[in-house]
């Protein structure tokens, strides 16, 4: 008798305004937050001015506008980012002028910020499935032990694994000049267990193994004496070359499509370059346009891509399952849907 796990997780698609409508509601928000910003009401503008951003990625103005919001604030680690942001933009755009002004406020800032290191011992950070954010977004472990620019003030420490009790902190971080660490420290839920202990078995990205059901397979029939068969040709069998030859024509197509929506949108972002050093406002949102469906081709691409590979790992291990079966099959199936924050989807498992 074998298992069969497969996971197939898919991302809801909602339709988007087009790059017309997205300038049109990106000078509207930033009509309002300029009149917030001259009555020096950064807390209010900065949120509005970051929708602008998200509306115009490309918007070289946008980010140093925000940049400047963030230092009203006093997010000098935020406003750094994003003056390195702009300047980087502007460089591509052939805008020496204000890359070079960007990177100056850029520099002009780093000794002025503080820093936090989230420390993480090597025997938690080997655990599979350890997960830690910071103000509920997730750290990722290329950051752990790393002194990283922060903003100051008040930052909530979470961290979270496998059969471990989940760790919570919080630190203050100077608003100018400090240097800080916190370390992580998780105990298991079985004392006297070791840290490398806590974790058994293959962890699935982003789905914390104590979210599985138990999944209990039915005994062997209790007559071994039952007549027993072997032939390649078994349901399961011909279930797994199906199933596996629907996988390798997704991956076929899924990185057929995203490829061309990469190269697309790569076209892209160059045509609005050179616009932009031209002048040339219609050609810039042309380029925009192109850059918005080459993006959703290539996330397209990426989902049927995923979707075939889950198809093709279900058809190999369905090849595994051994032929010899009793003349009475015993079937058992379970489903069960899964969530993070990221993506979700469904646990399909099957005894044979």
């Amino acid at each position: 008798m074998s298992a069969i796990v497969a996971i197939v997780a898919a991302r809801a698609a909602f339709a988007e305004p087009t790059e017309a409508e997205k300038r049109t509601q990106a000078e509207a928000i930033m009509g309002q937050a300029k009149e917030l910003l001259a009555k020096k009401d950064f807390a209010s503008a900065c949120p509005k001015l970051e929708e602008v951003v998200k509306l115009q990625p490309l918007g070289i103005g946008a980010k140093m506008t925000l940049a400047d919001c963030y230092m009203g604030l006093g997010r000098l680690a935020s406003a750094n980012a994003m003056y390195g942001a702009a300047a980087s933009l502007a460089a591509q755009a052939n805008q020496p002028d204000r890359a070079s002004s960007a990177q100056d406020k850029a520099q002009s800032l780093e000794p002025r910020l503080s820093k936090l290191t989230i420390i993480v011992p090597s025997d938690l950070a080997s655990i599979p499935g350890l997960v830690v954010t910071r103000d509920g977004s997730d750290m990722p472990a290329s950051l752990f032990n790393v002194a990283v620019p922060t903003d100051g003030g008040h930052h909530a420490i979470r961290a979270t694994a496998a059969h471990m009790r989940p760790f919570e902190g919080a630190v203050d971080v100077p608003l100018e000049g400090g240097s800080v660490s916190l370390k992580i420290a998780l105990v298991a839920d079985n004392p006297g267990a070791r840290p490398s202990d806590a974790f058994s078995g293959a962890a699935l990205p982003g789905v914390p193994a104590s979210s599985f059901p138990a999944i209990n397979l039915p005994p062997p029939p209790a007559d071994l004496s039952q007549p027993q068969t072997s032939t390649f040709w078994s349901p399961t069998h011909i279930g797994g070359l199906v199933t596996g030859a629907i996988g390798v024509a997704g991956l076929a197509v899924g990185i057929g499509v995203g490829a061309s929506g990469v190269v697309q949108t790569n076209r892209a972002t160059d045509a609005f370059s050179a616009a932009q050093a031209r002048g040339d406002v219609s050609a810039e949102n042309d380029a925009l346009q192109d850059h918005a469906a080459g993006h959703n081709q290539a996330l397209g691409g990426w989902v049927v891509t995923g979707v075939g590979g889950a198809a093709l790992l279900v058809g190999i291990i369905m090849l595994a399952v051994p032929t010899k079966h009793s003349a009475t099959p015993r079937t058992s199936l379970f489903l069960t849907p899964w969530a993070n924050t990221t993506s979700k989807g469904l646990i399909f498992c099957g005894a044979f």
